[in-house]
């Protein structure tokens, strides 16, 4: 993540001790960064660089075709918008439809990751 898309008081997943886990970030560090709790133990975290952050929690992302086929699980593609797969970040999204996709994914020219409702 960028610093500018930090701020104080949300909620962004990030790897403590070798495990994903949601942090809040409380408030700036005297030194720079953040300081954060985690949301598992509620134990203070220090937050030295946004990247170190993997992403904002609770933002889930979809992987759309033409505007209105979705990929699912499966994987496949379907028109119905409440099959597709929810994925936690934008860039899993798309590692998962490159390899999902296979041979395919390079003659799908009409393919964008955005934001679920």
């Amino acid at each position: 993540m960028k610093k500018s898309e930090v701020k104080v008081g949300g909620t962004y997943f990030a790897n403590v001790s070798k495990q994903r886990v949601p942090i809040k970030i409380v408030c700036p560090h005297a030194n720079g960064g953040w300081l954060a709790v985690n949301q598992v133990t509620y134990r203070t975290v220090r937050v030295k660089t946004a990247r170190r952050l993997l992403g904002r929690a609770g933002e889930q992302f979809i992987v759309v075709c033409d505007g209105d086929r979705y990929l699912t699980a499966e994987p496949a593609w379907v028109r119905d918008e409440s099959k597709a797969r929810l994925f936690e970040s934008e860039e899993v999204a798309n590692n998962c439809f490159t390899v999902m996709s296979g041979y395919e994914a390079h003659r799908l020219d009409n393919v964008e990751i955005r934001r679920s409702a």
